[in-house]
């Protein structure tokens, strides 16, 4: 907990929150994925769906920047749902290679398929 507070104290000195990561009841995003310890990309993906609609971007208008950032929440989900089939095939002896060669071959038959 004394790490947890001076870290933030350290951060908020280098650089502030910015408001489209603070919520209404007070809570900042990083809070909320430290509190139910999220995974890297389960974090970020947090991250994007709670500033999406509120962070502006000069080179895109209010609406393609809200659906830039659900796209790159999407994304980062995707990402995990690969590793954790990855790790459940490894966890049945399968090597990590041979783990994402099965798994692009399904996505590769999948696309073949969605062709047609």
């Amino acid at each position: 907990m004394i790490c947890q507070n001076i870290n933030k104290n350290i951060m908020k000195q280098i650089r502030p929150t910015p408001d489209y990561y603070n919520g209404k009841n007070g809570y900042e995003a990083s809070q909320v994925i430290y509190g139910f310890s999220c995974s890297y990309n389960v974090g970020n993906s947090v991250t994007y769906l709670l500033r999406a609609g509120k962070k502006k971007d000069a080179g895109l208008s209010d609406m393609a920047k809200h659906i830039e950032d659900l796209e790159k929440a999407i994304h980062h989900l995707q990402i995990e749902i690969k590793q954790l089939q990855i790790d459940d095939l490894m966890s049945k002896g399968m090597s990590h290679e041979k783990a994402k060669a099965s798994l692009q071959r399904i996505e590769d038959l999948k696309n073949k398929f969605n062709k047609k």
